[in-house]
């Protein structure tokens, strides 16, 4: 991916929506370009200035009933002595009920627009969907990042432990927290925005890298292997964490060379040599 093309993904990677392998593409890329770097935060910056639009009210201007009942008044007063066949009655009605919603909706969008000095006001502009956390590596460390938009909360906790390990509660506000694993043992942690239904799910490497190159369990069991014998952050981005799979780490160098038994699991490394487990 060149950086003329790396820009056209700007909008779909600040959204979360770009497809993993173009992600992967897009962020080799960024990472190997500085200006293509700060072109994307600036493209970020306009961004969430914009999302700061989603709060304005536009409050229409107190002579607004008076402008359309005078257009609506003109209108009757040049037709009153229309003729009033019967045949075209319906046409009439149908003409004048047109006119009437012309006027109310072309008063509306103009006064929208226009004060009454000539001079633009505040329009309605669709703020930006609000990007999900992720994780991205910062000074060689897996590091949680978000912006909300609006009030949201952060509740990050170890896989089938009930007690969150951090809980963040966020105004219009961006988030970098350092996610940091103090065992021995890789863990499994879930990131959750409340109220959304999907987590993004973290594999952390404890402080003893592992010599065990082969296994077998669930995939939840070769996220943590992953973690502990490569001694790098794993990005789980499969649904089934019970599905059965055994696992083989031929090269220490080359954690994309690792045999699985299940072929709908996929290994990637990520220039920034941060692992993604994902389903094929």
């Amino acid at each position: 991916m060149n950086p003329g093309k790396a820009k056209e993904f700007f909008s779909e990677y600040y959204e979360g929506s770009l497809e993993p392998g173009l992600r992967q593409s897009f962020e080799s890329e960024l990472a190997s370009d500085a200006q293509l770097q700060a072109e994307y935060r600036a493209f970020v910056q306009v961004f969430e200035k914009l999302g700061g639009l989603k709060a304005l009210e536009i409050e229409p201007p107190f002579d607004l009933h008076e402008r359309i009942s005078a257009k609506l008044d003109h209108h009757l007063f040049e037709h009153r002595d229309d003729a009033q066949a019967p045949i075209g009655a319906w046409w009439r009605s149908f003409a004048f009920g047109t006119l009437a919603v012309a006027a109310i909706v072309g008063a509306v969008i103009s006064l929208k627009l226009r004060s009454n000095d000539g001079t633009m006001t505040g329009a309605i502009i669709s703020a930006p969907s609000t990007t999900p956390p992720s994780i991205v590596m910062k000074n060689g460390s897996p590091t949680l990042q978000y912006r909300s938009v609006g009030r949201s909360e952060i509740i990050v906790q170890e896989e089938g432990k009930a007690s969150a390990l951090e809980h963040f509660r966020l105004n219009d506000q961006r988030l970098m927290s350092p996610l940091v694993n103090k065992g021995e043992s890789s863990v499994l942690l879930t990131i959750e925005r409340k109220g959304d239904r999907s987590l993004l799910r973290v594999a952390l490497p404890g402080a003893v890298a592992s010599v065990i190159d082969e296994g077998q369990g669930s995939t939840r069991d070769l996220a943590l292997a992953l973690a502990s014998y490569y001694h790098e952050p794993v990005l789980v981005e499969v649904k089934d964490l019970g599905s059965k799979v055994s696992w083989s780490f031929s090269n220490h160098d080359n954690p994309v060379a690792a045999t699985l038994s299940n072929k709908s699991l996929a290994i990637e490394q990520l220039s920034s040599n941060m692992l993604r487990l994902i389903s094929q």
